[in-house]
């Protein structure tokens, strides 16, 4: 009877261990991972592009402290090449806020959210028309 005890014991000390190394791992930032490019908006309307040549193949890569983004287009209208850009900087979420930090510069992101944090929205101004890059995780 005592070893069923002594058992259980050990049984019930190790769940409650379990529980506290989980409770003292930090949470991942909703914003680490790659992201792909599913749409664009532009004064109002929501253009799809995953099935857009180059452009299907602009992504968002971002690990802690640092965000990639690489944008893809054709070179020139009607043609299958292919012109990539790629955008680097850092970045930091403070309490819910993110920004972009380049050059020991921090700006507000346009970043938001959406169903389960497996959405992204990003706001970019390309010249001076605001534009919105739609992306999945």
């Amino acid at each position: 009877m005592k070893n069923q005890h002594f058992f259980l014991l050990i049984i019930l000390f190790a769940a409650f261990a379990c529980a506290d190394n989980e409770d003292n791992e930090p949470a991942i930032d909703p914003l680490i991972g790659t992201w792909s490019i599913e749409g664009i908006e532009q004064d109002g309307q929501t253009f799809d592009v995953k099935e857009e040549p180059c452009i299907q193949d602009s992504k968002l890569i971002v690990d802690e402290g640092n965000l990639t983004l690489n944008i893809s287009a054709p070179a020139e209208s009607g043609t299958a090449t292919c012109q990539t850009e790629i955008l680097s900087s850092g970045w930091e979420n403070d309490n819910g806020t993110y920004y972009t930090i380049e050059n020991n510069d921090r700006q507000p992101a346009n970043f938001s959210f959406s169903e389960n944090n497996t959405r992204l929205r990003i706001t970019i101004k390309a010249g001076n028309t605001p534009l919105t890059l739609l992306f999945r995780k």
